[in-house]
């Protein structure tokens, strides 16, 4: 509200930068795409994603691409999309990146809309909306749809998730093998850099692998455990 001339407003946040308009210009700068805003240019945000060698499940976290997301969104408009979090954004073609969008805009506008993270589908999914299901995957153990195994690894420290029962199919990429002018090793040589590069792949890579998701206890949660289970 404003008060002779002086504008109030009601903060929640940890800490606050005070300063003119250059200094909201300047932050806004650096975000990506809103799904939230009526001005947001998806065709630039698909540009920035078919050029990047990241997957679609650290860009959607990733601020400068996709302004808003956070890990429960991730989860569940890559679910909508059918779209596997390891695909590659230089692998998306334009529909798929397209499901990918209209799910963001879908699904913000709808948490924004509540006030609550709800992600089923009732059109979708009358089936599993009449069950009282909030999500499809977020903390799940089995795909609120098919009742598939949900999967769950650390991508960039935060906990992905994926249905692999079908919702999410894997993307298989063929590469063609390139050819090197570096001289062959020899059989030793080979074998050495390979239990080198294993055992440092398997300690790097360990807590990367995707498995079965447990569901812990969570406070936004309006289902009892054995549900999520």
């Amino acid at each position: 509200s404003s008060t002779a001339g002086k504008i109030c407003t009601h903060l929640s946040a940890m800490t606050v930068a005070q300063g003119d308009y250059s200094l909201y210009t300047s932050k806004k700068a650096t975000l990506g795409e809103d799904p939230l805003r009526s001005d947001a240019n998806p065709d630039q945000l698909f540009t920035k994603v078919s050029k990047s060698k990241k997957s679609i499940g650290q860009l959607i976290m990733d601020q400068s691409f996709f302004a808003g997301p956070g890990n429960i969104y991730r989860a569940e408009i890559l679910f909508l999309a059918g779209v596997y979090p390891t695909t590659t954004g230089k692998n998306l073609d334009r529909p798929t990146f397209d499901k990918i969008w209209n799910a963001s805009v879908q699904l913000l506008r709808r948490g924004y809309d509540t006030g609550s993270i709800l992600t089923v589908d009732e059109k979708l999914d009358p089936s599993v909306a009449a069950s009282g299901e909030r999500r499809y995957i977020y903390n799940r153990s089995c795909c609120a749809r098919c009742c598939g195994k949900v999967s769950s690894w650390n991508m960039s420290g935060r906990t992905c998730y994926a249905c692999e029962g079908g919702c999410q199919p894997k993307q298989i990429v063929l590469s063609t093998p390139i050819k090197s002018e570096e001289p062959a090793m020899r059989k030793d040589e080979v074998s050495a850099a390979a239990a080198k590069s294993n055992s440092k792949a398997i300690k790097s890579k360990k807590s990367e692998q995707p498995s079965q998701h447990v569901p812990f206890i969570s406070h936004c949660a309006h289902v009892n455990v054995s549900q999520r289970l």
